[in-house]
């Protein structure tokens, strides 16, 4: 497995988008696959942020993916930036992919100069508390109840 920018992967933008709308679009307001598209190929390969990760196999598929943004949930647009769309793929759960992928994300984003970051979650609580994230709210999203955690960013 290796980590490298979707946008370095055109070809998966599409499809990951489509993943990423089923999973997620009830916690936003008019967001579909084109928004999310767009939103993919925006983000930026030179560690800057916003920024989407993909793993890869030795073959080049898929396994999951992460992205690091600004923004991430209205009504906390005062907290920056935010772990978002942490999504592996049905067949590879349960190896790890989604942890390493937290990982580098945090790693990007303490390389961007950020000391701390953000996510929300409807349901993955507990990978994030395993993972040393900090609850520190909780709020809804679109009409959904969700948990914000907060991540102190080690030099």
């Amino acid at each position: 497995m290796h980590i490298d920018y979707l946008s370095n992967h055109p070809r998966l933008i599409a499809s990951l988008a489509q993943q990423c709308v089923d999973e997620w679009a009830h916690l936003y307001l008019a967001w579909g696959e084109g928004e999310a598209a767009r939103e993919f190929r925006m983000a930026r390969t030179d560690g800057s942020i916003p920024a989407t990760l993909v793993a890869l196999d030795e073959d080049g598929a898929l396994l999951g993916t992460v992205s690091v943004i600004e923004d991430d949930l209205p009504g906390f647009e005062h907290l920056n930036p935010w772990l978002a769309t942490l999504l592996v793929l049905p067949d590879h759960r349960g190896r790890g992919i989604g942890a390493f992928l937290v990982r580098e994300a945090e790693r990007l984003a303490r390389e961007a100069g950020n000391k701390e970051m953000y996510l929300f979650t409807e349901s993955a609580d507990g990978l994030f508390r395993r993972m040393g994230w900090e609850e520190v709210n909780k709020t809804t999203a679109n009409g959904h109840e969700v948990r914000i955690f907060r991540r102190l960013l080690q030099a």
